[in-house]
């Protein structure tokens, strides 16, 4: 392999792992605004709850979604 290739080489790696940096940053925010969504509802209580299951159950949904986007 000629110096040229090596170069060329080390050059994508580190552009992949710049790329998979921004991603795992994406999805760590996103992992951060579930859990707070998780929180506030936990503090809500039950009643909360069960009066907004269909919202609650679309944001799983819509979270789910981003998960497998991600991928």
């Amino acid at each position: 392999m000629t110096s040229e290739e090596k170069k060329n080489r080390v050059t994508a790696f580190l552009l992949a792992n710049q790329i998979l940096q921004k991603e795992m940053q994406q999805t760590l925010y996103q992992i951060a605004q579930f859990n707070d969504a998780i929180l506030i509802l936990v503090n809500r209580g039950a009643d909360f709850i069960a009066n907004n299951i269909e919202m609650i159950d679309a944001l799983f949904i819509a979270a789910t979604r981003i998960e497998k986007e991600d991928k």
